[in-house]
């Protein structure tokens, strides 16, 4: 057969069922020239990375078991199955012996020939919904890797085999196969039986999403090979890791909250402060005046002075309260304090006398609307420093970010949990003795939860204390850039990667710089460069 415009297969894509048509290829039998081969079968050998796609070995039609029919994983009462070809049964036949009626061996037959010789089951008579878990390696491992999933047994492969498992460019198959390292051993069975159930369960329901979405049939199959090369192309509206590796009603934000919350609700400001009264009393002046505010927190980080007197704090709508700190440490200001009633939380320096109250109901609002996200004023960005192979910190003004100061930023309270719980200790230990770094923690924490970037709010560019001197600012030191830059480095190790999202985009009222009055102007008072 002739193909018209092959030009040595460059932009053509063959699809194959066929296991055997990458060992062909490989071996020249078939030319395939530059096209992009979607085929089960692939060994590490002979897989072009981010080129070709890995596929599953499709199914007999009509294969189909419901999850509610089949037995829990757990209350199975056969550990292991094995499956081998004829060659290699006897291998394992002394596991069968030394663990009856726990350990299965089953001899395959090659090929679904009408014929089972020896004894050898053909993949038609397979049935595996007894078994929890079940053994396949090499080319048994890529035809039988469907049926293994439907039947909800959990995979068991050699931690150095080098099967190229189906769409690995997307799937975490770490969430649905265990690897194990040969031999398989009576000490291997023990541990199979030891892992928690929860665990096997989490595994399993993994493991059945990932045969109903993109298993059950040549349809299904194509469908996804396309949508990954169309990854490939078009990376910007690719599906995220979430989306692919989790049931849709799991891939919601972390935080488990509606999407909008009630106005009413308001939200918390928390102050932190050590040693400046006069802008600390200011400032909560400021926030009094604020519709949405529903409580101020102050946070005081001073072990060796007492907070002022009741009778020397503003007097303002919304309750006041003061917590004394038994240490002076900046992860204080994440702390997800019983006094913070709202989920908003609206965190503070005590020296932010430069916005307006507009300016914090505006950012208010559009914290309503992003509310799994950090939503703030001061930004910054991460840049990576090619000639240093350093990531560095950068405050000049672009339109680019990558981060909001929580010196003045509203996030969900449900953070100040993960922050406190789920950070990794070795980074809220790295902020406390360095005293420095805890809001880009919160970045890093943020944006690796929920792989979106922070948005600014208005125009505002300068937040400087107006009545500050610069030795009381951190920021005026001349290394603390490079203290910040160092911290970046630290956490993207800490996190094994950079979790940070770059954004092009600033909230702005509808209305500014427009000519309005009234009713029509909510927030005139927005502020300035």
């Amino acid at each position: 057969m002739c193909i018209c415009r092959w030009n040595d297969g460059e932009n053509h894509l063959i699809f194959s069922a066929r296991p055997k048509l990458p060992f062909d290829v490989a071996s020249g039998r078939l030319h395939v020239g530059k096209a992009i081969i979607a085929a089960p079968g692939f060994v590490l050998g002979t897989f072009r990375q981010g080129f070709d796609i890995a596929l599953p070995v499709p199914l007999e039609a009509g294969r189909r078991l419901s999850p509610s029919s089949l037995q829990s994983t757990w209350t199975r009462p056969v550990i292991l199955s094995i499956l081998v070809s004829a060659d290699n049964a006897a291998a394992f036949q002394h596991l069968q012996k030394s663990h009856p009626g726990r350990v299965r061996v089953h001899c395959m037959c090659n090929g679904n020939n009408d014929q089972s010789p020896d004894g050898c089951l053909r993949t038609v008579d397979l049935d595996l919904t007894t078994s929890r878990f079940c053994f396949a390696f090499g080319p048994l491992l890529t035809v039988l890797l469907g049926e293994l999933l439907l039947a909800g047994c959990i995979p068991v492969v050699p931690f150095d085999s080098d099967l190229v498992l189906p769409f690995d460019e997307v799937l975490d198959w770490s969430r649905s196969v265990l690897r194990i390292h040969l031999p398989v051993s009576p000490e291997t069975v023990t541990d199979l039986e030891k892992l928690p159930a929860r665990d096997i369960a989490v595994m399993r329901t993994s493991a059945w999403f990932f045969w109903d979405r993109y298993f059950r049939s040549w349809d299904v199959i194509v469908t996804t090979a396309l949508q990954v090369l169309s990854s490939r192309i078009f990376p910007k509206t690719a599906r995220t890791y979430d989306e692919w590796n989790q049931p849709a009603e799991e891939t919601e934000p972390p935080v488990f909250l509606p999407g909008v919350l009630a106005k009413s609700v308001g939200f918390t400001a928390v102050i932190l402060t050590y040693d400046r009264q006069d802008s600390l009393l200011q400032l909560i002046s400021l926030l009094g005046r604020c519709p949405s505010l529903a409580k101020v927190v102050i946070v005081w980080n001073n072990q060796d002075k007492a907070p002022p007197f009741d009778d020397a704090w503003p007097v303002i709508p919304q309750p006041v309260r003061v917590l004394r700190m038994k240490k002076n440490v900046l992860s204080n200001r994440f702390v997800p304090y019983a006094e913070i009633d709202t989920e908003a939380v609206f965190s503070l320096d005590d020296d932010i006398l430069m916005l307006t109250p507009d300016e914090i109901e505006f950012g208010f609002q559009v914290w309503l609307e992003n509310w799994d996200r950090l939503v703030g004023f001061p930004s910054r960005l991460h840049v990576f420093n090619t000639s240093s192979n350093i990531w560095e910190y950068n405050s000049e003004w672009g339109s680019t970010l990558s981060m909001v100061l929580t010196g003045a930023a509203f996030f969900n309270k449900a953070y100040s949990r993960y922050y406190t719980q789920s950070l990794p200790r070795t980074i809220r230990d790295y902020v406390d003795t360095h005293v420095n770094c805890e809001d880009l923690a919160m970045n890093f924490l943020i944006a690796n939860m929920t792989k979106k970037g922070p948005i600014k709010v208005g125009p505002r560019k300068k937040f400087r204390c107006p009545n500050c001197s610069n030795q009381d600012m951190l920021s005026a030191d001349s290394g603390h850039l490079m203290e910040r830059s160092q911290c970046i480095g630290y956490f993207a190790e800490a996190f094994g990667f950079m979790p940070l999202v770059s954004v092009q985009y600033r909230a702005d009222t509808t209305l500014y710089k427009e000519d309005a009055s009234g009713e029509e102007a909510r927030y005139p008072n927005i502020g300035s460069l």
